[in-house]
């Protein structure tokens, strides 16, 4: 079986992550103990920790950046069969921002200043355009069902 040399490099940078973060791990494991402090946790192990954390944020890189190029390029290639995505997507992006931008308020209730809670005009307003956009795609979902069922009756 004749393998791509992009297929083989890819493969052996999976293992390579794998072995290198599994050991990562255990050598975390072994260095830690039930009763210490998290000072002394850091001081025994910190940077191992630092290494893991950077190689997730490589890999979460690395995906992403495979994911939207490939979409991107697929997406591109396929651009007639795929109108309807497109429109899709700008309708979603439409609804969110008249959502955060036309139906949500900054007004921050003075329920959340009793209770201790800080919130600032900005929260409000996300959290207030976020209850909409769910909302609208809710009426959006029950509207295209009925619209689906009713066309089914007539056709």
């Amino acid at each position: 079986m004749d393998k791509n040399p992009l297929h083989i490099g890819l493969a052996a940078l999976r293992a390579f992550i794998i072995v290198l973060g599994a050991g990562l791990c255990i050598a975390i494991a072994a260095a830690s103990s039930s009763d210490e402090t998290i000072a002394e946790g850091l001081a025994n192990y910190g940077g191992m920790l630092d290494a893991v954390y950077y190689i997730i944020y490589a890999a979460g890189f690395a995906c992403t950046a495979s994911a939207l190029s490939f979409g991107v390029y697929f997406f591109a290639i396929n651009f007639q069969e795929r109108k309807s995505q497109l429109i899709g997507v700008l309708v979603f992006a439409a609804m969110a921002l008249v959502s955060y931008y036309g139906l949500a308020d900054s007004t921050v209730l003075a329920a959340y200043e009793i209770s201790g809670d800080t919130v600032t005009p900005g929260v409000s307003q996300f959290a207030g355009g976020g209850m909409w956009l769910v909302y609208l795609l809710g009426i959006t979902a029950m509207a295209t069902i009925v619209w689906t069922e009713v066309s089914a009756v007539f056709k």
